[in-house]
């Protein structure tokens, strides 16, 4: 995984898409985002995966400060920005993430950035086991 604090009034790609699986978690800033036919603003303490290959344009409306994690491996859902329902846990594992990639801790950077992942990943597999029952 590559790992980094990045400040940016104006993304390097506005339009196109990543040469790698991405997830980038916003500290500060907003911009403007359309992925999958889906266009939203993105605010703060927002999480995003891109999929390597996935089309995207986006447009910064206040200067961004983000965390941005490279990823080898395709995580298991699709771009976009992720959905919490544990909203303080996902901002304490922010918080740790971000601690963990300005102290370049290499093995916490991979740990924080997959928990929030997983975090995500588990809320979507216990709305689909709920669905499942209810039929």
């Amino acid at each position: 995984m590559l790992f980094g604090i990045i400040k940016r009034n104006k993304f390097v790609i506005e339009e196109g898409s990543h040469t790698e699986n991405v997830l980038i978690i916003v500290l500060e800033g907003s911009f403007e985002l359309t992925i999958n036919q889906k266009k939203r603003i993105v605010h703060e303490k927002s999480v995003l995966y891109f999929e390597k290959g996935v089309s995207f344009k986006r447009h910064i409306l206040q200067p961004l400060k983000i965390i941005y994690v490279q990823y080898v491996n395709t995580l298991p859902f699709a771009s976009g920005v992720l959905s919490y329902k544990d909203v303080f846990r996902k901002n304490s594992t922010i918080s740790l993430l971000y601690d963990a990639v300005k102290n370049n801790q290499k093995d916490l950077c991979e740990h924080f950035a997959t928990d929030l992942a997983a975090q995500s990943f588990s809320e979507i597999q216990q709305h689909y086991n709920s669905v499942s029952s209810e039929t």
